[in-house]
């Protein structure tokens, strides 16, 4: 089938994004990514991109920054390190809604929430390619809503409408990775936010389709060069278990 042509959106001011829940693929002419619940991304002024849905419809806030602000700030989409004070600064922010100017309480805020953005590292090596054709693409979103699918390649391109060997290289050209790659990023991407979120290594290593936690943690340390703990530790990922007091 041949892809419909895609209307990529485009603003003057640059954009802190940042997704409460559920889990949506960026795509500019230069990058495309996978971004789950609890990511924050930033969009230079000027960039054209595209957002997909995968899956229920995320939810979530941005806020605008003018030009001359982004001048310190990337100059392609990015995924960042969003630590609470800025995502706590931010919401605050977007609840303002479109204002012209800002007085004097609001001035703190910008000023704080700017001040945070500059000194904000990038985010981790998980960045995902999504593909580009409407049928890859489509096969992309399903795996990206169920990452422990255990179907094989012979499955999905089926389901493309393709044959195996077409399918692999189409895939490994849109995405600049093998299939089998690409999955299994696509899992270990899908870990790290369950690690964030308190999960253990075992219920993690079920639900991604490991035969056992110890093939987990191999997949793990071969993706990053640590263990999923050394990793939290390195990263300084305090998971967030939920009716758990901290203070």
């Amino acid at each position: 089938p041949t892809d419909q042509k895609i209307s990529f959106s485009v603003h003057e001011a640059g954009l802190f994004v940042y997704l409460d829940s559920g889990r949506f693929g960026v795509r500019s002419e230069k990058y495309s990514s996978v971004f789950h619940s609890k990511s924050a991304l930033y969009v230079p002024p000027r960039t054209p991109y595209i957002v997909h849905n995968l899956g229920a419809g995320p939810t979530g806030w941005f806020v605008s920054l003018p030009e001359f602000l982004c001048k310190a700030l990337p100059e392609n989409i990015v995924g960042l390190d969003a630590l609470d004070l800025l995502i706590a600064l931010g919401r605050k922010i977007a609840s303002w809604g479109r204002i012209e100017s800002h007085r004097g309480s609001q001035q703190a805020y910008v000023t704080a929430f700017l001040q945070e953005l500059n000194e904000t590292k990038t985010s981790l090596p998980t960045a995902l390619r999504l593909p580009q054709s409407a049928q890859l693409l489509s096969i992309a979103e399903k795996l990206v809503a169920c990452p422990g699918d255990m179907n094989n390649i012979t499955y999905w391109a089926k389901q493309a409408g393709m044959s195996r060997r077409s399918f692999t290289r189409a895939y490994s050209i849109e995405t600049g990775l093998p299939f089998s790659t690409w999955r299994r990023r696509l899992k270990i991407h899908a870990a790290i936010k369950s690690l964030g979120a308190g999960m253990s290594v075992g219920d993690i290593s079920f639900d991604l389709g490991y035969q056992n936690p110890s093939a987990f943690i191999v997949a793990f340390r071969n993706e990053f060069g640590s263990s999923p703990t050394e990793f939290m530790k390195k990263h300084a990922l305090i998971p967030h278990r939920p009716g758990r007091k901290t203070g």
